[in-house]
């Protein structure tokens, strides 16, 4: 059974509908990063019980901060969308630490509370192993990581536009 972090379960019970975040969760006495999205109940009682998930990642440089973009889609659906900091405080190693060797991804489901829990074969592991190599030793501030992040959103305003992009696992 995977048991979310409460602090991340509060964070996806208040975030918007087609909200994804990241989250160290514990599967079988380990802790592995997990993506929890944040989904309205009528949409996730139309999924069906073997689900088609695509994700999609890639490092993106831009004025020096190294992002890392994870999209997600379910049964085609719109992408959810989570950032990946390699330098954020407190666990953002472990993120890709946790991408380069787990052998699966759990996906948290939410709408006012948890709704599904699936897992997916993480074909990621071989590009978080290629990004951690990457990223440089010093590390940038939170306030470069946004600003950084919005220069990429001024080039691809819409999310599909980056879906398109990036590439898929």
């Amino acid at each position: 059974m995977t048991e979310p972090i409460p602090d991340a379960e509060r964070v996806i019970t208040n975030a918007p509908i087609g909200s994804m975040i990241k989250a160290r969760v514990t599967l079988a006495g380990v802790a592995q990063t997990a993506y929890l999205i944040r989904e309205d109940r009528k949409r996730i009682d139309r999924l069906g019980e073997s689900l088609f998930v695509v994700i999609r990642t890639g490092l993106i440089v831009e004025r020096g901060v190294h992002l890392v973009p994870v999209l997600l889609s379910i049964e085609n659906g719109p992408p959810y969308e989570c950032w990946f900091n390699y330098h954020q405080a407190g666990d953002g190693r472990d993120y890709f630490n946790d991408l380069s060797t787990q052998e699966r991804i759990p996906i948290l489901i939410y709408a006012s509370k948890i709704a599904r829990r699936l897992t997916v074969p993480n074909y990621l592991g071989p590009l978080f192993a290629n990004y951690a190599a990457a990223m440089p030793a010093q590390p940038w501030t939170m306030q470069a990581f946004n600003a950084a992040r919005n220069l990429v959103y001024a080039r691809y305003p819409e999310v599909n536009d980056l879906w398109d992009e990036l590439d898929c696992e």
